[in-house]
């Protein structure tokens, strides 16, 4: 039985959901964590090639 709560801090879709303060912080701890963990994303480094000789079309 969740009571819907009136207050200026209560997200929209949150409060739509009828969710209780427990719940919401949940909700919005885990959002924030997902952010968190898209930004440590690091992009691989593309190794030189010494040698690039064409052999019957072929690339080494």
């Amino acid at each position: 039985m969740c009571k819907k709560r009136e207050g200026a801090h209560v997200g929209k879709k949150n409060f739509a959901r009828g969710l209780s303060k427990k719940q919401e912080d949940l909700l919005l701890k885990n959002e924030r964590e997902k952010k968190k963990k898209k930004k440590k994303k690091k992009k691989k480094k593309k190794k030189k090639k010494r040698f690039v000789v064409k052999r019957g079309g072929f690339k080494f």
